[in-house]
């Protein structure tokens, strides 16, 4: 667990000197975020964190799985960490007003100060005793380079709620794709 914490932490800095190389593919959000939430499962099961996904019919967005995937983890990580004596995750996907998608990542933690939300995007801010600061700032610059949005509520003592809302794929790109299948 260790070991794969600092690599994390080596590949957080490598890839934030970096612009992300985006290797597109139609992407199913609840496919997804299911296989971040497997990848988490010891963790909420040791802080004792209930968990809940709510999926609404959900298109594709065309994305890079591995770089979205990363992102995921980043958020789903976060809200696990201001969970530490338990609580419940929830984490949603569905389509938006504006035709675009969104998944969203909400916990009952300790949540966000304001002062901390106007700096957590900014690189090496970081609250946490370890670790470089540089995972939400990664976030967003793969959720931008997506042209993507992410937004934040939090209110601390109740909890923090992160929507990232992607372009949905095309209709037309969605036709001119090589029928490979979703890719979750």
């Amino acid at each position: 667990e260790e070991i794969e914490r600092l690599n994390e932490l080596v590949t957080n800095f490598i890839l934030y000197g970096r612009p992300p190389k985006l290797h597109r593919a139609p992407v199913r959000l609840p496919e997804l975020a299911d296989g971040v939430l497997r990848m988490m499962e010891g963790r909420l099961r040791a802080q004792t964190i209930s968990c809940r996904t709510e999926y609404r019919e959900v298109g594709e967005v065309f994305a890079d799985p591995d770089q979205l995937r990363r992102a995921l983890v980043n958020l789903v990580g976060n809200s696990v960490d201001a969970m530490p004596n338990g609580g419940t995750l929830t984490v949603s996907a569905g389509p938006r007003d504006d035709g675009r998608y969104s998944v969203v990542v909400q916990d009952t933690g300790v949540g966000i100060p304001a002062a901390d939300r106007e700096k957590m995007f900014e690189p090496y801010f970081t609250t946490k005793a370890s670790g470089l600061g540089l995972g939400l700032v990664l976030t967003k610059k793969i959720v931008d380079a997506h042209g993507g949005e992410i937004a934040v509520e939090s209110a601390p003592g109740k909890g923090t709620r992160i929507e990232v809302a992607l372009p949905a794929v095309p209709a037309a790109q969605a036709e001119d794709e090589p029928s490979t299948g979703p890719v979750p």
